[in-house]
């Protein structure tokens, strides 16, 4: 690598030094980007003499040789150069001559190819200037309309040309750099040298011979885009000068007469072969089936004739409709639009029939060669079966015509369609040209839309999906959707105004009629797709074979969740504990997946519906909403029991939470066994349907109350006690103390031991 950049930096350098004679190719840099500045056999100077080029020793200068030539000693340059390099080529092995003799005659061919452009000497072409008329027809028009279209068709085929060759001749630049750097790399006396400087002549020839294309596609190019400038010219002051005559306008309504006899023929002919075709058995011989293919191509050869037909009765009426609109200042421009829509549906529909008969032909197209390159392979095909297959060849190169004649008729009637709308709009002043404009704006855009999703994009069985089916699938579950939710709210809302009793049956009426509405609105937007429920059957059994894998946990929460709402053991308002969990709260919602818990710090838990079907769970608002509730505390010995009783209940009664007035559901207090030193009560209380699900504040409100009423009424809660004594004459006697600093300790210590007895025995 580094020896390659040192020669092409001797190579940039040796450039600088013209008058430095050069054996070898050291200051070749001439190949392609010096032919592409000088044009690839520019005219060289022609004071300076060109030695014969020599592959062994190609100077700076050797294609000089060629391009300084005329036309006359150009012929003789090439003979000489040929012969020297086959003398050359004589003294190599045998096995080499043929080998390098096919890369001279290449160069040779070349050269003469080179010759024969020098001779034609290209030229811009003079294009003949179009006499601008005063008056023009619609036929006129239209004429100019086709040699604009066909203008433009060669001018984008030049186009393409001119880009090939530009990448020709870049590929052409880079083989040449790389097969330069090789060559100056190499010594006088390589074995490789002669090859590699006849591929560099032959690599330039070649990009001379691009190159002389190149100018020439140039040169054409720029004359038939000159033309074609000339022509729109030429339309546009011929839209602006347009004329007609009653006479013209008659001819026009006999030719629609006349087309449409013809269509009333081809019409009943596509009728005969449509019953002939419907005869045919196509199971049986080969002939049987060739006869069966051919008549069903000729179906589709008459179908593509009248609708050509078709397409040309269209094209008259437009003709007809402007005509008349040009004719009659004062006609009404509200009725040609509306011809014009009318016509510009039937186009549509004539497009989409040309395209589907398009396609049909390439496939019979395709057969038809098969079944050509069979009958030749099969020496002992019957002569009968070798004439339908040609019968068959001629029948579609007849439809083929047909169908290109029916795409002219449709980009005429097209273009007729569009000067028509324009004419409407230059007659129409004020706000009709804004009213017309903003129709025909809304018109193209619809038109572009609906073209553009009507394309299949898969299938479903044998039912085609295209985006507008899916935009309507789209808008039907959205709209069943959003009923769905708003039936469900306004359930919800009538359930809470009625009062929360109530509430559980609207929530499930609600979710049922949400899962219903949505089922439904599935079901409608598969129907408006087109979707056989046939064949949904069997993609639906797939479906939920699929679903048993891949979505069993989603299709297992879903069904938990309908038999927690058809079960109603659980309820939206219920206060519900998960003994696993630790978890207690009041139930949300019950959706699809999953179930909504609040608890009392209005902390939202998500639990999995299957959850709380498979786990123990305690609802403690099941069957009803009211629940007793016992607060276990002590009094001392010697208390009295009635004064404990009255004290405690008057105080409960005044919390908040206790239910009253229900009859075997008043609080009160029991007395429930003997401590060691106290007496055990309850106080039993039950609690509204609130406060259950309350808990913790609910207890702390009543142990707030029991302290309350004890402390009034001096009622001594007992507190453990314990004494510790101490033998005489044991290793812990007791000595006197003579400090009261220690003895105050001592009894801070003892303090604190009677107080660690005391929460061991509570």
């Amino acid at each position: 690598m580094n020896k390659r950049i040192v020669a092409l930096l001797s190579l940039m350098f040796c450039g600088l030094l013209i008058d430095l004679p050069t054996n070898i190719a050291m200051s070749q840099a001439l190949p392609i980007n010096t032919i592409l500045k000088d044009g690839l056999g520019g005219e060289k100077s022609e004071t300076k003499q060109h030695e014969l080029p020599d592959p062994l020793k190609l100077s700076a200068t050797w294609w000089g040789y060629f391009s300084s030539k005329n036309e006359d000693d150009l012929k003789g340059a090439i003979e000489a150069f040929t012969k020297h390099v086959s003398e050359q080529i004589a003294q190599l092995p045998a096995e080499e001559q043929k080998q390098y003799q096919t890369v001279v005659n290449q160069i040779s061919a070349n050269l003469t190819a080179y010759e024969a452009f020098k001779r034609k000497s290209v030229k811009k072409t003079s294009v003949a200037k179009i006499v601008i008329a005063q008056q023009y027809s619609i036929k006129q028009l239209i004429d100019l309309m086709h040699q604009e279209r066909d203008l433009e068709g060669n001018a984008q085929r030049l186009r393409l040309e001119v880009s090939e060759y530009e990448k020709q001749l870049r590929a052409l630049d880079r083989q040449l750099n790389t097969s330069l750097a090789r060559y100056l790399e190499m010594t006088s006396t390589d074995s490789h040298r002669f090859h590699e400087g006849l591929n560099i002549i032959q690599l330039q020839t070649d990009a001379v011979l691009i190159d002389e294309r190149y100018k020439a596609i140039k040169i054409e190019l720029d004359g038939i885009l000159k033309q074609l400038d000339d022509v729109k010219m030429v339309m546009g002051v011929a839209v602006n000068s347009l004329v007609t005559s009653e006479t013209e306008i008659q001819q026009l309504r006999d030719a629609i007469n006349q087309s449409e006899q013809r269509m009333q023929e081809l019409s009943a002919k596509l009728s005969r072969e449509q019953q002939f075709a419907a005869l045919m058995d196509s199971s049986g011989t080969k002939e049987d089936a060739a006869v069966a293919r051919y008549r069903e191509l000729r179906v589709l050869n008459t179908q593509v004739h009248l609708a050509t037909i078709q397409a040309q009765i269209v094209l008259y009426k437009m003709e007809e409709n402007l005509l008349q609109l040009l004719f009659d200042g004062h006609s009404d421009n509200e009725k040609a639009m509306k011809m014009v829509r009318r016509y510009d549906k039937e186009l549509s529909e004539l497009n989409a029939k040309a395209i589907s008969r398009t396609e049909q032909n390439e496939i019979e197209r395709i057969r038809s060669t098969e079944l050509l390159a069979e009958s030749h392979a099969d020496g002992e095909q019957s002569l009968f079966l070798r004439n339908i297959i040609q019968d068959r060849s001629n029948l579609i190169q007849d439809t083929s015509i047909t169908l290109q004649r029916l795409n002219v008729l449709i980009e005429d009637s097209n273009y007729v369609s569009r000067l028509t709308k324009e004419k409407v709009l230059a007659l129409s002043g004020g706000w009709r040209n804004t009213y017309y404009k903003a129709r025909l704006f809304l018109s193209d855009a619809w038109k572009t839309a609906k073209e553009s999703t009507s394309t299949s994009l898969f299938k479903v069985g044998e039912t085609p999906v295209t985006a507008s089916g899916l935009v309507r699938f789209v808008v039907v579950l959205f709209v069943s959707w959003w009923i769905a939710f708003w039936l469900n709210k306004l359930l919800l809302r009538v359930g809470n105004r009625n009062g929360g009793d109530k509430l559980p049956a609207f929530y499930l009426t609600g979710r049922l009629t949400y899962y219903s509405i949505i089922l439904v609105g599935f079901l409608g937007g598969l129907t408006i797709i087109g979707i056989d429920f046939t064949n949904f059957a069997l993609v639906a059994g797939a479906l939920a074979i699929g679903l048993g894998f891949g979505l069993q946990s989603i299709v297992n929460n879903f069904v938990s969740g309908l038999i927690i709402l058809f079960e109603r053991s659980i309820k939206v308002g219920d206060f519900i504990e998960l003994q696993d969990r630790n978890l207690r709260g009041e139930v949300r919602a019950i959706n699809v997946r999953a179930t909504i818990i609040a608890d009392n710090d209005n902390v939202e838990i998500v639990i999995p519906n299957s959850e709380l079907i498979n786990t123990k769970m305690l609802n403690w608002t099941l069957t009803e909403p009211h629940r007793r509730i016992r607060y276990p505390f002590r009094v001392a010995y010697g208390t009295d029991k009635e004064l404990v009783r009255e004290a405690v209940l008057k105080y409960a009664e005044e919390v908040p939470h206790t239910l009253k007035g229900i009859p075997g559901r008043n609080p009160a207090v029991w007395l429930n066994r003997f401590g060691d030193y106290y007496y055990e009560f309850e106080l039993v209380v039950w609690l509204t349907a609130r406060a259950v699900k309350r808990p913790n504040s609910v207890h702390a409100a009543y142990m707030w109350a029991i302290d309350t009423a004890l402390k009034v009424n001096n009622i001594e809660v007992p507190v453990p006690q314990s004494e510790l004594r101490f033998r005489d004459k044991s290793a812990m006697a007791i000595k006197p103390f003579e400090d009261d600093t220690v003895e105050k300790s001592f009894k801070d210590d003892l303090r604190e031991v009677q107080l660690s007895l005391f929460k061991k025995s509570d």
